[in-house]
Formats: structure tokens, sequence, C-alpha cells
């Protein structure tokens, strides 16, 4: 390959990432760590690329050195974001707009310099101005040390703020909160996904399951592991496991999400091997109004003690017959037992579906090699 064209590829690259199937699809936010400005270590400007401040200079961008951090190290790069004054903040209005039925899930790494008071943080996740999820001082960093700041926000079809744009906003009511790694993750909304909703001592289990359908006769539900069944009990998120013991026996949801055209679906769910059962196998399908869309009927094995992820992805086209189908999530075995944790259902537009296959090439350039 020429160095023009490899020049070329490294474009395309950086202007059309690759859309990596990893659970929740990742919002695009420009410049989320703030290193798009050079900075010398203990320099700071007032402006950020890519993002707006208040006037007046109580916001801005910082190289922190060791007398705020130890080290200087902070959780991404080298600078952060910073917030001085009370009704100031830092924000960006994204391109992504709120789309009905989805989890938005905002995480941003908030710090307490190690030679300022600390007021306190507010992060919130807007749309056309509206605040629909905010994290108020939840946390209180220690002095010199980061704390992950988690926003959620639930969209129904019935939101008034559908197809406004979204928005992060950073605040503090004074001196001096740091901000920094920002990221939105968006997902399909999946109603108790860890099957967390049931309180159960440990080594009980609980025939129904909260938000989920399961069969007749006891076959499926809910347990709390111990260390009988994995290491130290512990399951891949919470403490409880779906279980399904029957051939024919399932667990499933219906979803208030549709299926819609020029959508990549991908599909994660940890399947677990108990240490004291014999294991199966396991079905993890993806379906649209009683249609299995795609499945993963045991590609993996996970052993004894231990949990895998089950992957499946559909690409829906224009031209699909379940569109407008309410999705369903199955989780099935054919006999004793899978267990099933952390169920995450993501939906973007696909990019490199199979090449150059995500329609027309409208949003290409080339250039002679």
């Amino acid at each position: 390959m020429s160095s023009k064209a490899r020049l070329f590829f490294l474009i395309l690259f950086i202007s059309f990432p690759y859309l990596a199937p990893l659970g929740a699809e990742q919002v695009p936010i420009g410049n989320p760590s703030f290193e798009a400005d050079a900075l010398c270590e203990g320099c700071n400007a007032i402006s950020i690329t890519g993002w707006a401040t208040s006037p007046g200079g109580g916001d801005g961008v910082f190289n922190p050195t060791a007398a705020q951090y130890p080290g200087g190290v902070v959780p991404d790069g080298e600078n952060v974001a910073y917030v001085n004054l009370s009704g100031n903040s830092v924000r960006q209005i994204l391109t992504a707009v709120l789309e009905a039925d989805r989890r938005y899930t905002l995480r941003v790494e908030v710090g307490n310099r190690l030679d300022e008071a600390f007021a306190g943080y507010r992060v919130q996740l807007r749309a056309g101005g509206v605040v629909l999820a905010e994290d108020n001082s939840s946390l209180t960093p220690a002095p010199g040390e980061f704390v992950t700041s988690t926003v959620t926000y639930d969209a129904t079809a019935f939101d008034p703020q559908l197809g406004q744009p979204l928005e992060i906003w950073l605040l503090s009511p004074g001196v001096q909160a740091n901000f920094d790694q920002v990221r939105l993750e968006r997902k399909i909304s999946v109603a108790n996904p860890s099957f967390e909703a049931d309180v159960l001592c440990d080594g009980c289990n609980a025939i129904s399951i909260t938000d989920w359908e399961t069969s007749p006769g006891g076959g499926d539900g809910v347990s709390n592991p111990t260390t009988a069944q994995y290491p130290g009990g512990v399951v891949p998120d919470g403490e409880n496991v779906a279980y399904v013991n029957l051939s024919g026996n399932s667990v499933r949801q219906i979803l208030t999400a549709v299926l819609e055209a020029d959508r990549r679906y991908t599909l994660k769910v940890e399947v677990g091997n108990r240490l004291d059962e014999a294991f199966a196998g396991y079905r993890v399908q993806l379906r649209a109004g009683g249609v299995v869309l795609a499945e993963d009927d045991s590609s993996l094995t996970p052993a004894p003690g231990e949990f895998v992820t089950s992957t499946v992805s559909y690409d829906a086209t224009a031209f699909d017959p379940q569109l407008g189908q309410p999705l369903e999530i199955w989780l099935l075995s054919p006999g004793v037992q899978a267990n099933f944790d952390d169920v995450c259902l993501s939906a973007a537009v696909p990019i490199f579906s199979d090449g150059f296959e995500s329609g027309g090439t409208s949003s290409w350039s080339s250039t002679s090699p």
C-alpha cells in the first residue's frame, strides 16, 4: 500500500470509526477528555475546544501538576475541565437526539484538587435545554482523587423532548470541581436487566422474575448463588441470576421498543455454568413479533463456575417483514442448567455492516492513489 493510500485509509478510519459491537452504543462526544487543547503543566485556558464555557473566566481547561493531584495524574490524558462559580458551567450540545425506548447512561470523572476547597458538583443530561436527569453531589471525592458520577435516564415513547439534541452540562456551586473522561452510552431499555429487582437471601430462588415471563412448572426463575455455585458467590452484575432448567422452557421479555429499519442490533448476555450442576448448553434469542431474528445456540462453553458473554447481532433493513413489531429477548436451555445475567441490547446505524454496504456511498470520498 502506498503512503498516500495509507493516509487515505487513516483519514477514513478517523472520520468514520468502526462500530465496535461491545455492550451499549457510545454516543459521540466532541473532545470528551478535554485533550484537544495543548497546555503546559500547571497552565489553563478559559475556552475549551468543542465545549461552551461561561463568560468571565470561571470555567475552562487545566493541565494539573503534582500540587493538584498525586503525580499530576488524571483519569484520561493530561487535562481536566474546571468550574469555579455557582451558575457557571462547561457544556456541550451533541449531534445525537433523544430517542424513545432508550436508556441513557452518562458517566463523568469528578475530581477534588489537593490545593483547593471542594464545593460539590452537578452533572446533568439535558435535551433541548431541559434537564432530564442529574447527579447533584451524590459523591465526595477525597482530596487529590476522582470519583465516577453516573446519571441515568430512560426515555419513553411519550417523552416531550424526543428528537431534541442531547446536552451535557458540568457545574459546580463554587471553587472548585474538576471533570474528565465524559462518556454517554445509549441502549434499548430492558426492564430489570440483571434480575436484581427481586430480593433473595443467599442460596434462595424464586420461580417468578419481576418484568420477565417464566414458563409454568418452576423450571425457570431467579436465584442468588452461593460459593457452591460460583467462586465467592460472585456473578457479573449484582447478586442474582436467571436460570432455565428444562428444554422448551424460557425466561423472556417483550420490550417497548420495536424493530426499526437500518439498525444493527447487538444483544449481549452473560451466560454461566454452575459448579454444582451439569451444563446442557443455552440459547439466547432476539425476536420481533414472536419471530426469531437471530440467536446464539451454545456457541460458547463456560468453564464450571464461570460466565461467558453471548453475543447476538441482527441488521434490520428497510424491507424487514418484522419492522414495527415489539422486540423480544428469550433465554433458553435444553436442560439443567444455564444461568443468565447482565442483559444488554443496543441499536445503532451500521457503518461497516459488510464492507461498504450500510447504504449509499454519499458519505465517502475518494482520491487517486
